[in-house]
């Protein structure tokens, strides 16, 4: 029987939704599964774009029932909780894999626990600025669920730190352009900031532009999510902190092998291996200057093509 994967990029346009696909394929291949994985292939790679593609995909999926499990990376979680819902309400088990929806009535999620991916980058931060100073959160969207527990998970800890604060939460717009815009107000408005939690690798590359653009490179500390060429670049000359690294490729491995096996086991023998959370939680690497080179090393041995 067919499953399905509703991803969100084509890793053309991004190294990580790449090493989720190699992952994907690699378990696919194992298991001999009829798979169809699918991907937003527009031009423009906006929230609202890819989210319109969602929708409009799992209205489809709903109605053709042309497949026996589904796995979901939801970039709206909101506006794709009514489609999800009518996917499981006509018997399709449905799980989420990279960024969540629980409201969703989703059987488990597959990815990063981001809520204690940001705790433990509230933790580091602490450190990194002796437990004082002035922190602001940059983030693309509040609409991801990934981005909105992460950000909780670190709020949460590091209100422990009376000393520091957080000043500023600045949310993405619709390009690059404008949130490095953002990024240099913060740093106007905010001289004396010590940290920047950079929820995404699209906030930090604006952010570590801006600190740089500022002369505050070597005295703003900044951790951020998610590896590729231009933050390894900025990890190496100091002007990002810290790299907390997710595992795609593990990711779309356990997503493709959890449908399969949701099919020819079905879903409650399934759910049973699951923790009650619901969350299958892949774990993250925290990545410095003096790791970075044994990590681009591990994942080439993985077969994870890196051009860092």
């Amino acid at each position: 029987m067919k499953i399905a994967i509703l991803a969100l990029l084509q890793g053309t346009f991004d190294p990580y939704w790449r090493e989720v696909e190699i992952g994907v394929r690699a378990a696919t291949s194992r298991l001999n599964a009829d798979l169809d994985y699918l991907v937003y292939t527009g031009e423009k790679t906006g929230e609202h774009e890819i989210t319109r593609w969602q929708i409009a995909t799992l209205e489809k999926l709903a109605h053709e029932k042309n497949f026996s499990a589904l796995a979901v990376a939801p970039l709206n979680y909101q506006e794709t909780l009514q489609p999800m819902k009518k996917i499981i309400a006509a018997g399709i088990p449905c799980i989420t894999f990279d960024t969540d929806a629980p409201e969703s009535g989703r059987h488990f999620f597959v990815g990063t626990n981001n809520f204690l991916a940001g705790s433990t980058c509230a933790f580091k931060m602490a450190q990194m600025i002796d437990f004082q100073g002035k922190i602001i959160i940059h983030t693309p969207t509040l609409s991801t669920f990934s981005c909105i527990e992460r950000i909780r998970g670190f709020l949460e800890s590091i209100r422990r730190y009376n000393k520091i604060e957080i000043v500023k939460t600045v949310t993405g717009e619709e390009s690059t352009e404008k949130m490095l815009a953002s990024a240099r107000g913060c740093l106007k408005e905010y001289p004396d900031v010590a940290g920047i939690f950079a929820v995404s690798g699209t906030s930090a590359k604006v952010c570590a532009q801006a600190a740089m653009e500022a002369g505050a490179h070597q005295r703003i500390n900044i951790i951020c999510f998610d590896i590729d060429r231009d933050l390894a670049s900025r990890l190496r000359q100091g002007v990002i902190n810290l790299i907390v690294a997710q595992r795609p490729y593990t990711i779309g491995y356990r997503t493709a092998d959890y449908l399969y096996r949701i099919v020819k086991e079905g879903i409650q023998k399934v759910l049973q291996g699951v923790s009650a959370s619901h969350i299958v939680d892949t774990g993250i690497q925290m990545l410095t200057d003096k790791n970075l080179d044994q990590y681009r090393e591990s994942q080439k041995n993985m077969g994870i093509p890196v051009d860092f």
